[in-house]
């Protein structure tokens, strides 16, 4: 809940333009934490890279559209969007 006005203030405080940079700050300090548990087989690792990916891309483009509007429609049309996909 608190994902866009956080992600919005930092956004705020380090300048537009850096929204990729900020989320990949995000992701590396997630990593970090997890190393621990990363898994041990090959698959399941392979897996686990692509739906990072896939994690990173949907983080970055909020956050990109985040230098182009407020975090409260940011988070409106998120959370419309989560009802009306499974319609």
């Amino acid at each position: 809940g608190t994902q866009h006005s956080v992600a919005k203030a930092a956004l705020d405080s380090v300048g537009d333009g850096h929204a990729l940079e900020l989320t990949a700050a995000r992701f590396l300090v997630a990593a970090l934490a997890l190393a621990n548990f990363r898994p041990k087989d090959e698959e399941t690792w392979r897996w686990g890279c692509e739906l990072g990916v896939w994690s990173f891309l949907g983080f970055a483009l909020q956050t990109i559209g985040l230098e182009t509007t407020t975090a409260t429609r940011s988070a409106f049309l998120l959370y419309l969007n989560v009802k009306f996909v499974p319609l």
